[in-house]
């Protein structure tokens, strides 16, 4: 049972990525604690993980750890594998494979400790989807265990059309009906303790709040099927402060990450929406998508009968192919990314060279210095202990 003990959140041969192999085999990783303002040296095998962090109640308490590393983990493992080893500036995937991805991803957004805090932290607060589903006899954290397996256990197609738990369905349409993008850098990336992270971006919208709580309240009852989602979006909309998430990037190793970008920013890219309908919601450029953007080159099998978008669902097959591009991004585009990561991360920031990503911990104490809105963690330390080397 011993071996099911360190629960890691982020898993150790994600953390293997952004580590140097020592000579005795071990791979030691950088981590930034930013609670306790120092820089330290772990083994992967014991950063980013929990005791028994996925505990549940019943016949095996380790089911849930153990369905993460047979279910999901594993599969994965062998697709990054490929990304990671193959030096090619295409990257070539099944549909199978695409499931594959995406669901790791989802469980990346869901497996993390700050999720777990924040059900426990926020769960009584407006915009908490838990409340849809949870028992009357079930802790957040067990609920948040309960939302994790159901993920494991279902498809995405399923998760979407058939679940019932609304906070499930809600975060698993974004990826779902997502593209993924490969993006490729000859800096560093940083890794923190979400393993991941988005660009959101405000909307400044153009009409009431009781307009919008209208629409959300619409939206709610036809993608989700229940009732509230205006009460939901009130409080953003009395306070103008409602978002666009434009991509959610995952880091998986120190040169390579993934991107899933939003359907909804695809169809703003292509102008299928008009002018018009952007200048009403005040929608901002995605300051990467901007620069970097390309959807992948399908092969389907049985392309010879497809005819329209509804042909491709009807005739799909798990061996359909994509080929995606790697995007190369430059040293700006790389602080900004390890910017962002940084920005979310709850308390560790892992990274392989420090040389590499200083650039990135100057960008960000610049902004702390100069006051930017929204600059949450305090790097200033790393950056002064730089300086008294």
């Amino acid at each position: 049972m011993a071996e099911y003990e360190r629960n890691h959140y982020i898993p150790n041969k994600v953390v293997k990525n952004f580590a140097t192999r020592e000579e005795n085999g071990k791979y030691k990783i950088n981590i930034i604690d930013l609670q306790k303002q120092a820089i330290i040296k772990r083994n992967s095998e014991s950063a980013f993980y929990e005791k028994n962090l996925y505990d549940v109640k019943n016949e095996d308490v380790k089911k849930l750890e153990k369905d993460l590393k047979t279910k999901i983990e594993e599969p994965f493992y062998k697709i990054l594998y490929r990304l990671v080893n193959e030096e090619y500036d295409t990257f070539i995937i099944t549909r199978e494979e695409l499931e594959i991805i995406k669901k790791f991803l989802l469980i990346q957004q869901y497996r993390n400790l700050k999720n777990s805090f924040g059900y426990c932290e926020n769960f009584n607060k407006d915009g908490v989807l838990s409340r849809y589903n949870i028992k009357d006899d079930e802790s957040l954290l067990d609920f948040w265990k309960r939302e994790i397996q159901a993920i494991l256990d279902n498809s995405l197609e399923d998760l979407v059309l058939k679940n019932d738990l609304v906070g499930v369905k809600f975060n698993t349409r974004s990826i779902y009906t997502g593209f993924l993008m490969f993006v490729h850098t000859t800096e560093e990336f940083v890794l923190n303790d979400l393993g991941c992270v988005t660009e959101r971006l405000p909307i400044k919208m153009k009409f009431s709040p009781e307009e919008y709580c209208k629409m959300a309240e619409e939206v709610g009852k036809k993608l989700f099927g229940v009732d509230g989602f205006g009460h939901v979006a009130k409080k953003r909309a009395e306070e103008n402060s409602e978002f666009m998430d434009n991509f959610f990037l995952f880091p998986v190793s120190s040169d390579l990450a993934i991107l899933v970008v939003d359907e909804f920013w695809i169809k703003v890219y292509l102008n299928a929406l008009g002018q018009e309908f952007l200048d009403k919601w005040g929608i901002s450029p995605s300051l990467l998508l901007s620069k970097h953007f390309s959807l992948p080159k399908n092969d389907f099998v049985n392309k010879h009968i497809i005819k329209n978008m509804d042909d491709v669902q009807k005739y799909k097959s798990k061996y359909d192919k994509y080929t995606y591009k790697i995007h190369e991004l430059d040293e700006w585009d790389t602080i900004y990314i390890n910017n962002l990561l940084m920005n979310e991360a709850y308390r560790y920031i892992g990274f392989k060279t420090k040389d590499k990503i200083m650039s990135s911990v100057a960008a960000y104490v610049m902004k702390q210095i100069s006051g930017v809105e929204n600059v949450k963690n305090d790097l200033k330390f790393v950056f002064e202990s730089e300086n008294n080397q």
